[in-house]
């Protein structure tokens, strides 16, 4: 048999595959949504590299193909001699090539097609093609779970399958479920700011709540951390020219950004109005919106203004904010950097530290 060596994805080092496609797919998966994403080719002593997953994977259709085509053949030999020809090579090798060929968003991870049902794919898998046709391509849930079970009825039908692919997601209680217990969902927390009395529809009075919702700050903290590999404690200029706030004298003074003995991490908080209705038309600044989000100063300049770097804090409508303060609508989010000042523990990548930070900048828009 021919001996087939062991590629090594080139961003950590710790995932391997004699297939190269699984590499490919693993890079799409886990590392192509980074904010600092930069990946090299490394095939044939190639020494080209790309910051954009879609990019990569076209230069390996163009220049690699063949490396591809191989190994589908080395993969349909090794099946035919254990007699499992039937039951793997209409799902790896006529899906090998036409798996990378389809088009893929640059704000996604992986190929946005339906995949075909085997026993190889993971329900990891499963939900996260299910969470990127939710929040990337906008599918309504109505229409998706229609697809689920379309795809489901194919597998036991066409497929001849007893197993689902979606199983245990076939439904938006279920989904939900799954991407908040695996895939690190982070789901708002309602505050509810006072009351407010509005006419019904028969003209009686009812009493509304006037609500803001939170993103849990210290969930969300962790989850861009584990997200971003570029945090610095500081992105000083060696060469005493100004270019980021953190070469000012505040911050360099700072008694927890100037030291270097602990984890600081510099918030910078934005805040900003959304209309969400037709700015001609008349219900506007009746629905419009206040939001809060933020940042990280550690984060490199040329990757903190991507939208894998910024995370929600607050949203309300701006008349609540006007009508109850700043002070209310940001109250649990002022609680948890007073906590953060005093220091915290954190996992992240599997490691637990003690983070300490607190607001470095505010601005609005």
């Amino acid at each position: 048999m021919e001996s087939r060596e062991h590629f090594q994805c080139t961003r950590c080092k710790e995932f391997a595959s004699k297939n190269y496609l699984s590499v490919l797919r693993h890079i799409g998966l886990v590392h192509a949504f980074k904010a600092d994403f930069e990946v090299t080719c490394g095939l044939e002593g190639c020494s080209r590299s790309f910051k954009k997953y879609r990019s990569y994977r076209r230069h390996i259709l163009r220049h690699h193909k063949h490396i591809i085509h191989q190994q589908s053949f080395l993969q349909a030999k090794d099946l035919s001699n254990s007699g499992d020809v039937a039951v793997e090579t209409s799902s790896t090798i006529s899906g090998s090539v036409e798996d990378l060929s389809g088009p893929l968003d640059e704000s996604t991870t992986s190929t946005i097609s339906v995949p075909l049902y085997h026993d190889t794919i993971s329900k990891h898998k499963a939900a996260l093609f299910l969470l990127k046709a939710r929040e990337c391509l906008k599918i309504s849930q109505t229409a998706l779970d229609e697809l689920v079970d379309d795809i489901q009825l194919i597998s036991q039908t066409e497929l001849e399958s007893s197993k689902s692919l979606f199983s245990g997601l076939h439904s938006a209680f279920l989904q939900n479920k799954f991407f908040v217990d695996h895939l690190g969902l982070v789901e708002p927390t309602e505050q509810i700011l006072g009351h407010k009395f509005a006419l019904g529809k028969n003209g009686s009075l009812k009493r509304q709540n006037e609500v803001a919702y939170d993103i849990p700050f210290f969930q969300s903290l962790q989850q861009l951390l584990t997200m971003m590999s570029a945090i610095t404690q500081s992105n000083q200029r060696s060469d005493g020219l100004l270019s980021d706030i953190c070469d000012g004298e505040r911050f360099k003074t700072h008694p927890l950004f100037s030291r270097d003995d602990i984890n600081s991490l510099q918030i910078l908080l934005y805040y900003d109005d959304l209309e969400v209705c037709n700015p001609l038309s008349s219900p506007t600044k009746k629905h419009k919106l206040a939001i809060f989000y933020y940042t990280l100063g550690n984060i490199h300049p040329k990757y903190r203004s991507k939208m894998t770097s910024i995370q929600l804090v607050t949203i309300t409508k701006s008349s609540n904010l006007i009508k109850y303060g700043l002070n209310k609508v940001l109250e649990q989010f002022m609680n948890d950097i007073r906590k953060l000042e005093e220091g915290i523990f954190l996992t992240v990548a599997g490691e637990m530290k003690k983070y300490y930070g607190t607001i470095l900048l505010m601005s609005v828009y």
